[in-house]
């Protein structure tokens, strides 16, 4: 068996983050002496991560005066350190247990770093990814109402295309997603949140403004404006004109409906949510015409993965959506 300096070249010393003798964030069973079981080998597997570059003097230095009774640990139950005359160093049991133990000392590292994140500055952190058209139009007054509810909570919207919420909920780089789009869900828990329906967008100085609708052979002889290829708002119009033997060819195309609501002002129109132009309807900048012959309605929908289960802050939230009052 080699000395205590080999034992200390198991350690990983790609690891920076060190155990420091602090409360654990999760209460471990306490002994009969007041002290949870293992608290010595997470002391020592601490000191070792702590001083990659020990020597043996040092550790042994540390070993009787810091813990001079140090051997044996009720989590392995046996010991793990013998001292003599070449020092200190690991027992067999020691060598063999340190590779779990380690490996223990991560997760719990990883269950403080997601602690921190949720609990920090006296509340909880509750990221989301979300469409364009919910994370503009919908979701912020949800949240406002939400927040009433549970002020505690704080949201983090990142506002990106159907696909890349989607990417984000599977990759774990958010709880809960939005999305208005025609992109497989399989694998994934969903509820429906609202319903939408795409209309055909005009200035008010368009000959199309003084019509009740338009038809999808209408939409064939005039520019059409439209969302980047990752959109959910163009995927729907696409499939519902594609039902009819519709293929519209973009003359423009951008990343936001602010931009296409824009551009209307050089002519042609756009399929947009009806809920993206609310308010220059009733200015009466934009008119919204449905589309005669085609299924342009979607549904909106929260979506989130089935394992593992949802906790805290976008449990909570999951839970809300359902029986909000907007």
């Amino acid at each position: 068996m080699a000395g205590v300096d080999r034992f200390g070249d198991l350690a990983d010393r790609r690891l920076t983050a060190s155990v420091q003798r602090v409360e654990d964030p999760y209460p471990r069973r306490v002994s009969e002496e007041g002290e949870a079981p293992g608290h010595e080998l997470r002391e020592f597997f601490a000191e070792v991560r702590q001083k990659p570059e020990y020597t043996t003097e040092r550790l042994s230095r540390w070993v009787s005066a810091v813990k001079p009774g140090f051997a044996g640990v009720g989590l392995v139950g046996g010991r793990v350190l013998e001292r003599g005359r070449f020092g200190v160093r690991a027992t067999p049991l020691g060598a063999s247990v340190y590779p779990a133990a380690k490996a223990a000392l991560e997760a719990l590292d990883d269950v403080a770093r997601v602690v921190e994140r949720s609990s920090g500055a006296g509340g909880m952190d509750l990221p989301l990814s979300v469409s364009h058209t919910i994370g503009e139009f919908v979701l912020p007054g949800w949240l406002a109402e939400f927040r009433r509810h549970r002020p505690e909570i704080h949201p983090q919207l990142e506002i990106v295309d159907s696909r890349g919420v989607l990417d984000a909920v599977r990759e774990h780089r958010t709880d809960v997603g939005f999305v208005a789009g025609t992109d497989p869900l399989d694998g994934l828990d969903t509820v429906i949140v609202a319903r939408d329906e795409l209309v055909a967008v005009v200035t008010a100085e368009h000959p199309w403004a003084r019509r009740r609708a338009v038809t999808a052979r209408d939409l064939i002889a005039e520019p059409y404006l439209t969302r980047e290829a990752a959109s959910g708002t163009r995927a729907v119009a696409a499939a519902g004109l594609s039902d009819v033997g519709v293929e519209l060819v973009p003359s423009l195309q951008a990343a936001s409906a602010q931009s296409l609501r824009r551009a209307l002002t050089g002519g042609g129109f756009t399929l947009l949510s009806r809920l993206t132009i609310e308010a220059e309807q009733r200015a009466g900048v934009l008119v919204g015409l449905p589309v005669r012959g085609v299924d342009l309605h979607r549904d909106l929908r929260a979506v989130r993965r089935r394992r593992p289960a949802l906790t805290g802050a976008a449990r909570a939230f999951w839970r809300w959506l359902p029986g909000r009052d907007g």
